[in-house]
């Protein structure tokens, strides 16, 4: 399984080129369908993520096991998409900035702030005293995953 998820991941990173959403279809934000995605060869994180979902259903993996995560990565100071898959074992990441497959646990830079699957959504929050989960000068409408903050 985690075999599976580590080839998937690594093959998606590699077949695919990072471009911006306002590059390649002209749109601060876009969330292609995967024929779009392997049509171009090129996308953002998000395209990176649709993709890999897409390769798992096809490879037998549940639906109700995954979800797209949009997040805010503290450390890098920017926003970003990745897949998430929950198994028996833990819950996988699957990220366009790594060919290696880690457990959420091990990224505690990634602060998530929704998610959602093909049936079902989450917005995820902070516990009441903690700091805002995410905050960006200028609103969110300036933001498109993985992309930064639109000047």
């Amino acid at each position: 399984f985690s075999e599976k998820l580590s080839f998937v991941n690594s093959s998606v990173n590699r077949l695919i080129a990072y471009r911006k959403d306002s590059v390649v279809y002209g749109k601060l934000d876009y969330w292609a369908k995967p024929s779009e995605i392997l049509e171009r060869r090129a996308g953002d994180c998000e395209d990176f993520a649709i993709l890999k979902m897409t390769a798992l259903l096809r490879a037998g993996i549940p639906t109700q096991s995954m979800a797209l995560v949009v997040l805010q990565d503290r450390k890098r100071g920017f926003f970003h998409a990745v897949l998430s898959v929950s198994t028996g074992s833990g819950t996988f990441i699957l990220d366009s900035l790594s060919n290696t497959v880690v457990r959420d646990s091990d990224l505690p830079d990634y602060v998530p702030l929704y998610s959602f699957s093909t049936d079902r959504a989450w917005i995820h929050g902070s516990k009441p005293g903690a700091a805002q989960i995410a905050e960006i000068k200028g609103g969110f409408a300036t933001v498109a995953p993985g992309e930064g903050v639109q000047r």
